[in-house]
């Protein structure tokens, strides 16, 4: 096989391909065959800035929805009467807090392709672990409309 062009998403110890043409390419690769792979992170894709608001949405409705204020939640980072959770609130307070810490980065735009994932895994089991919820998946395409009923 010639040099190919394959686009791959890592996840749970493999790599997923990106579109149905990169499956079949990933299909062709030859078992027991060595290939060398080099890593190019780019900026996050619309794709997964659509994908952020959807997942904020579907986590200010699980905030909501299990009587989990603002102020409930964040009460150590700030005062507050209680306000319901909203979308630009859960990217605010929530995403964007911790995607600084995480990632050293400002704004949503500067984030790479991996770096999404990355936050979202991290936000899925410190919410859980603190407070009980089951945070909405990231979504894609395989569980488009599986969001706790968001998106």
């Amino acid at each position: 096989m010639s040099d190919t062009h394959l686009k791959v998403r890592p996840g749970y110890g493999q790599l997923n391909p990106y579109t149905s043409q990169d499956s079949l390419t990933l299909e062709k690769l030859e078992k027991g065959k060595v290939y060398d792979i080099t890593i190019h992170e780019g900026k996050r894709t619309s794709q997964q800035n659509k994908s952020l608001h959807v997942f904020c949405r579907g986590l200010a409705k699980t905030f909501n929805d299990a009587g989990m204020d603002q102020r409930k939640v964040y009460a150590e980072w700030k005062e507050g009467i209680e306000v319901p959770w909203t979308e630009e609130a859960v990217k605010k307070e929530i995403w964007t807090r911790f995607q600084k810490i995480l990632c050293q980065k400002e704004s949503t735009t500067e984030l790479d392709t991996v770096e999404p994932s990355a936050i979202h895994q991290f936000l899925c089991q410190k919410l859980g672990e603190t407070y009980g919820i089951t945070v909405p998946p990231w979504p894609s395409r395989q569980n488009e409309g599986k969001t706790n009923g968001h998106g």
